[in-house]
């Protein structure tokens, strides 16, 4: 949880978790040069490839939602729809508190990993 590393069990990479078709994509929209490799090697790169995914679905009219449920794949896996309502509370929480307190960035992450409690420690 919450590490620069490759899906468990799939072709994701990364912080966000972003398959190889969407590093495509966004390398085709925005003239990157995204790859498994330097996503793995570099945390900052691994958080921008995720923050240009939802840019891009905004910038082709997305509307937030849409995007986030697009980011989660949760037409191709109804159950990834659980994702994005674990994903609002977590902004709602980070929105009102900040990331300054530590205390309110665990409950955030709490509310979008409610079943990883025991690891959100390893993060902060």
């Amino acid at each position: 949880m919450y590490t620069n590393r490759k899906q468990l069990q799939g072709p994701a990479v990364g912080f966000g978790q972003v398959e190889p078709a969407t590093m495509k994509a966004v390398n085709a929209y925005y003239g990157t040069n995204y790859s498994v490799s330097l996503i793995l090697i570099d945390d900052p790169t691994s958080v921008a490839i995720t923050s240009d995914v939802l840019s891009m679905l905004n910038d082709k009219g997305l509307s937030p939602s849409g995007a986030l449920n697009a980011y989660a794949g949760a037409s191709v896996r109804a159950a990834n729809k659980k994702k994005v309502q674990q994903w609002l509370p977590c902004e709602r929480i980070l929105k009102n508190g900040g990331t300054d307190d530590t205390d309110n960035v665990r409950a955030a992450l709490m509310a979008a990993e409610p079943n990883h409690g025991a690891a959100v420690d390893s993060v902060l």
